[in-house]
């Protein structure tokens, strides 16, 4: 994790951010009020958890989709969660065709 001293605390970096693989402390932080998860389908039958909102970075929409398979069976679980806005950001690598690069954790009950 790394820490970009130029932005002030919980505040997102902006829509024009070059696209940077690295996640911050504050973006967890901003997270927990800029996104929401719902488990799909509702019920016993989930497979999958999906995030939506606004990435904490960027401020572009966004949604990121994990499978629940994954899951651990903890009472609580951290997830890496991935921008996938489909905003444009400079510097894109080839091939990552969605993002600013940003990443945080969120934890979820199961």
């Amino acid at each position: 994790m790394t820490t970009d001293p130029s932005q002030p605390p919980n505040q997102p970096d902006g829509p024009d951010s070059p696209w940077a693989d690295h996640s911050e402390e504050r973006f967890g932080q901003l997270a927990m009020s800029t996104t929401t998860y719902e488990y799909v389908p509702p019920g016993d039958d989930r497979t999958k958890v999906i995030f939506a909102g606004r990435c904490p970075r960027c401020t572009h929409e966004f949604t990121f989709e994990w499978p629940l398979e994954v899951l651990r069976g903890a009472t609580r679980e951290s997830i890496e969660v991935l921008c996938q806005c489909a905003s444009d950001h400079k510097g894109r690598p080839e091939g990552e065709k969605r993002g600013c690069g940003a990443y945080w954790a969120s934890e979820i009950e199961p």
